[in-house]
């Protein structure tokens, strides 16, 4: 019975890997449960075992792929760093586990398909704000901390998370999606990540 489980749940990853590509390269709009099945070398009749429609595949998609990315968010709040430090090192840290790390690099193509869906599915909606939401706001709590600690000057918290939501999800878009042809990020990063410090700490 466990050997079952197993395989089970292998399945389950292997239509999950398969549908991350298919959406990646289709949109969500345009792919089709048969499309995911034949790109996994599986039946549709697989799909529908281990989910609901297409909407609870995507569902389950980004739940699977986005906790990657917040526990990285959080495994560098936990270092219990000086605000500006955790700040630092989450501009540098961040982009390097998207050039680095698989799932979180899946995480970031997931948001940006999400980004350019045409339809607003409501579950889908609300995962990502959870998700994100709980992130800007722990974000804005260590802006006010290195307000309070003297050693960020700039005073509108939500200006400065919006900075650095803004510089995550450029470096994230020039890593997987625009490449290296055109902007090297991995080269100029420790650049780019003092030059947003200088701009908050002024």
């Amino acid at each position: 019975m466990r050997r079952t489980k197993e395989e089970a749940e292998e399945t389950r990853q292997q239509l999950l890997s398969a549908a991350l590509e298919v959406f990646a390269n289709k949109g969500y709009e345009a792919t089709r449960l048969s499309d995911i099945a034949d790109a996994a070398g599986l039946t549709r009749g697989t799909i529908y075992w281990h989910f609901e429609n297409k909407a609870d595949l995507f569902r389950k998609l980004i739940a699977d792929h986005i906790d990657p990315f917040v526990l990285l968010i959080n495994k560098i709040f936990e270092r219990k760093l000086p605000p500006l430090e955790t700040l630092r090192q989450i501009l540098l840290q961040v982009p390097a586990a998207i050039k680095n790390n698989k799932k979180i690099a899946d995480s970031q193509k997931l948001s940006f398909l999400k980004m350019r869906m045409n339809s607003s599915i409501r579950p889908l909606d609300e995962v990502f704000q959870d998700k994100f939401q709980r992130v800007f706001e722990r974000l804005c709590g260590l802006i006010r901390r290195g307000q309070g600690a003297g050693e960020i000057v700039m005073r509108n918290v939500e200006v400065i998370a919006t900075v650095i939501a803004t510089y995550l999800m450029g470096t994230a878009a020039a890593l997987l999606e625009a490449g290296t042809d055109i902007v090297d990020v991995e080269k100029n990063l420790e650049g780019l990540v003092e030059l947003v410090v200088r701009g908050i700490r002024a």
